[in-house]
């Protein structure tokens, strides 16, 4: 079995979305931290805190018919592996 990593710094094209998950490739985006951690509800407007980055990792996927982008957390490994595996 084969798979890929692929980290984008910029705009992830609708067709390069939906191809990565065809092909087994986990698609990552590079994204400004702070607009990310408030709509995640991690954050408190506001200037960014010390300890956190500039910049953070969202994974893109597409699942039925539809995009979706979410913030990389430790805790969640099955996220990238689930992009990784053969399609049954």
């Amino acid at each position: 079995m084969r798979s890929a990593l692929l980290f984008a710094t910029g705009s992830i094209e609708q067709a390069a979305i939906e191809r990565a998950h065809d092909v087994r490739i986990a698609l990552f985006a590079i994204v400004a931290a702070q607009p990310v951690m408030l709509a995640a509800g991690l954050l408190q407007p506001g200037p960014l805190p010390a300890w956190l980055p500039g910049y953070t990792v969202e994974l893109v996927t597409h699942r039925e018919g539809r995009d979706e982008r979410r913030l990389l957390q430790a805790d969640e490994p099955e996220l990238i592996l689930r992009e990784l595996r053969r399609k049954q």
